[in-house]
């Protein structure tokens, strides 16, 4: 039995002149990320969640494959990512690449077998969540200066995908855009939880990410640099030369004694409790796949924590409401 990525790349290799270009196979056909759960499987969870058949989120994996990868290559283009596809296809290909699989999001839904009140109210909001996410990459790459603004961008950055992914999986399985924005409104709790959790993760990385940068973007960076603390003036001497190994390494331990990442997991505990309140207040026929998911996101961090010397807050460890 085929796996959904596997149907997803099937289904897109189908298409009759874009799997003449090889760039389009190749970004197709790349590994996922081993032990990460990708954004379109958040369909198939949410359908689940209300009893709908797997197969009746095909569609909505294949177009969320679609905008995340369209989402990807602007993004590296934004950042000027040295990772970044652009390096190795050009600026311009990349830019065409994007619009190719924004476009084949689209196709996904519209020539589905959905009903047409379904098409109609999951194309508009791809279209919203489209919207808000090229908000965010701008909002993104003019950096926050405080975290009111580090909030403001947040919410404009992995929420919105979440929301329209798990909204797409329970519309799949029939329910109606009311119920769609209820599991959209639960994507914002988990879309911040996993923003809190790449940049703690970002931060303690090694060599250094590009957050170290464009520091108002990343919330463990952010706190180190403006809350009042011993080592402050010394972090911020530190965050522009974090090139050199050696000024990287202590970078990151002030950010763990200074309490960066204790604050991390503190909002990330939140969100988690936010979630799970959430799914309760859905109380979708089978709660499991959500719950289980809420889980999953936790995991990174509290292995980051470890790694980092943190202890873990029990509702991380535990699950949050457990």
């Amino acid at each position: 039995m085929p796996t959904f990525v596997e149907r997803i790349r099937a289904h897109l290799l189908r298409h009759e002149q874009l799997s003449q270009w090889p760039a389009f196979v190749e970004l197709v056909n790349r590994p996922a990320v081993e032990g990460s759960l990708p954004c379109w499987e958040y369909a198939v969870l949410a359908c689940r969640a209300e009893r709908g058949q797997e197969d009746d989120a095909l569609p909505a994996t294949v177009a969320l494959f679609c905008q995340l990868l369209g989402i990807h290559l602007l993004d590296d283009l934004i950042d000027e990512d040295p990772q970044g596809r652009q390096h190795e296809y050009g600026v311009g290909t990349v830019a065409n690449l994007a619009s190719a699989f924004q476009g084949l999001a689209i196709s996904a839904i519209s020539d589905s077998e959905l009903p047409e009140t379904t098409k109609l109210e999951a194309l508009r909001r791809m279209a919203e969540m489209q919207t808000a996410t090229c908000w965010g990459q701008q909002l993104d790459a003019w950096d926050a200066e405080d975290e009111a603004e580090y909030w403001r961008l947040a919410r404009t950055k992995t929420p919105p995908l979440f929301g329209f992914a798990l909204a797409l999986g329970a519309l799949a399985a029939g329910a109606g855009s009311r119920r769609a924005a209820e599991y959209d409104e639960l994507g914002v709790s988990l879309g911040l939880l996993v923003q809190v959790s790449d940049d703690a993760s970002d931060a303690l990385s090694r060599p250094a990410k590009a957050d170290w940068q464009r520091r108002g973007s990343n919330l463990a960076i952010l706190y180190a640099r403006n809350v009042d603390h011993e080592q402050r003036d010394r972090f911020v001497e530190l965050a522009s030369e974090v090139d050199d190994p050696e000024a990287l390494r202590e970078a990151q331990e002030i950010l763990v004694r200074c309490g960066a990442f204790s604050y991390c997991a503190y909002k990330m505990v939140k969100f988690s409790q936010d979630a799970r309140a959430k799914v309760a207040d859905l109380d979708p026929p089978d709660h499991q796949p959500l719950l289980g998911f809420i889980e999953h996101l936790t995991e990174p961090l509290v292995s980051m924590l470890k790694r980092a010397g943190v202890e873990a807050p029990g509702e991380l460890v535990r699950g949050a409401g457990s």
